[in-house]
């Protein structure tokens, strides 16, 4: 199991209409409890990137890359998360998302991958939408 959360800035290096590139960093923390009992944990600062993109037909792609370094051995012991997803909308509420995520842990533990690779494809509402399409439904404006 591995938890991470940090805290930080960030800055919109570009903010158009249909695209977005920004940064951020900031402390924070990597907990990792593996089998057997082991726990690494230490302090890290985040260094992340995002790029998102609007796409026709009211879809949206976002791509991102952050790299975590223990603070105190930033050279030997570290990850790095990339991800991407891609969201499609089905109808007003309800949309399709495809996401891909993977993790390196440069220093995994015994018997394990340095990799791990997540894919996944969701169906999701967006509240707002949501409310607009029950109100107009109901009669209210």
């Amino acid at each position: 199991m591995r938890t991470d959360s940090a805290a930080g800035v960030g800055y919109r290096f570009v903010d158009c209409e249909k695209i977005m590139i920004s940064g951020c960093s900031g402390p924070g923390c990597v907990y990792q409890h593996y089998f057997g009992d082991d726990v690494e944990d230490y302090f890290t600062i985040l260094f992340g990137g995002d790029l998102e993109a609007e796409l026709p037909y009211g879809s949206k792609f976002i791509l991102g890359a952050e790299y975590l370094p223990e603070v105190f051995d930033w050279q030997s012991n570290y990850l790095i998360r990339t991800f991407a997803d891609w969201t499609m909308p089905i109808i007003g509420w309800l949309v399709f998302k495809i996401a891909v995520l993977n993790t390196y842990n440069n220093r995994p533990q015994d018997d394990t991958e340095g990799d791990q690779f997540e894919f996944e494809g969701t169906f999701q509402e967006h509240f707002r939408p949501l409310l607009k399409s029950l109100k107009q439904f109901m009669g209210f404006s």
